[in-house]
């Protein structure tokens, strides 16, 4: 899967693509067990040239060409991002369907460069 978004007046742009696996095991004739991977590489630039900040107002207009004074180290970030998730199913007869599952995202906590903070591995618990 492919996702590309671009917006605001920077051009703020964030391509990531994404790749998933899965396996599924019947355990018996009233079960199956399901596990999945997915893994991706995400992309975020910004054009900066293109950005006015408060500093950069002269008193009738803003003037990117005034020093801006906001602490940018990096216009462009990338980040390798992964998930895994597993889900149990037991169907005893057809009127009974029970799952439920797990899946952890950003496993491997990447930098999230939009706030240069991390990213925390969150687990999704669902029951149906």
């Amino acid at each position: 899967m492919i996702l590309r978004d671009v917006a605001g007046s920077g051009n703020l742009a964030s391509t990531k693509a994404y790749g998933s696996v899965a396996y599924h095991q019947l355990l018996g004739q009233s079960s199956l067990l399901s596990a999945g991977f997915n893994v991706g590489y995400a992309d975020k630039r910004v054009d900066l040239s293109k950005l006015t900040f408060g500093s950069q107002w002269n008193g009738q207009f803003f003037d990117s060409q005034m020093f801006s004074g906001e602490p940018f180290t990096q216009a462009s970030v990338g980040y390798l991002d992964l998930q895994v998730g597993m889900n149990y199913a037991f169907f005893p007869n057809e009127l009974v369907y029970i799952n439920g599952g797990f899946s952890a995202h950003h496993v491997n906590t990447p930098a999230n460069p939009s706030t240069t903070a991390t990213i925390k591995s969150t687990g999704d618990i669902s029951a149906s």
